[in-house]
């Protein structure tokens, strides 16, 4: 149990049946919304990363990752390394600014660096969603790139529901647990070859 800003919540790994209140949350917070195969297969490929945040047994809100084989971007040399991809993050509007998202954020990350290995993590967000940056530079990401959506949502994912707005790619590297961490320098290079999955809001 963890004390939040006038609220007592628990953080625990996310099972199956999470998935329709995960939904949910992701449909009520988010613009970017994904299919129930989507999360069934993130909760169960990397449920030890997958939290959920309860409030008095009810879900309000989850961190979703995945676990990704890439090129660091961080190393001077092309070296293949394991990432942490955080794809969608979401508290539900009540219960933001009470320190549930960055419980749930920490979480994920430490779990993805102990338990898979991860040596770098990253996330992309709308550049619009302030409270979602400012928890993010918070724990200590660092701004790198700007994404232009557009070509990549009307080549790939046309139909889904998608902004063409840009967005910001963060990412560090883990060390260790904690404040610890590396980053690679900033610049202003538009990149679309990137996963998927824009984050949301949370606090």
């Amino acid at each position: 149990m963890q004390v939040g800003k006038g609220v007592e919540f628990y953080i625990r790994n996310a099972n199956r049946e999470d998935v329709d209140a995960i939904i949910r949350i992701n449909r009520e917070s988010l613009p970017e919304n994904y299919p129930y195969y989507f999360f069934l297969e993130h909760v169960t490929e990397y449920a030890k990363a997958f939290f959920v945040a309860e409030v008095d047994k009810r879900v309000v809100g989850y961190v979703m990752p995945r676990i990704e084989w890439g090129f660091s971007n961080l190393k001077q040399l092309p070296t293949l390394i394991r990432k942490g991809h955080i794809v969608s993050i979401a508290v539900l509007e009540e219960f933001r600014g009470k320190g549930i998202g960055t419980a749930l954020m920490k979480r994920s990350v430490q779990s993805m660096k102990e338990e898979y290995g991860a040596e770098e993590v990253y996330l992309e967000v709308r550049i619009s969603n302030a409270p979602a940056i400012h928890l993010y530079e918070k724990l200590g990401f660092k701004k790198v790139k700007v994404l232009s959506l557009t070509l990549w949502t009307e080549k790939t994912l046309s139909s889904w529901p998608y902004s063409s707005s840009d967005s910001l790619w963060v990412r560090a590297q883990i060390f260790q647990y904690g404040r610890n961490i590396s980053f690679s320098r900033s610049n202003n290079s538009r990149n679309l070859d990137f996963t998927a999955g824009l984050l949301g809001n949370a606090g």
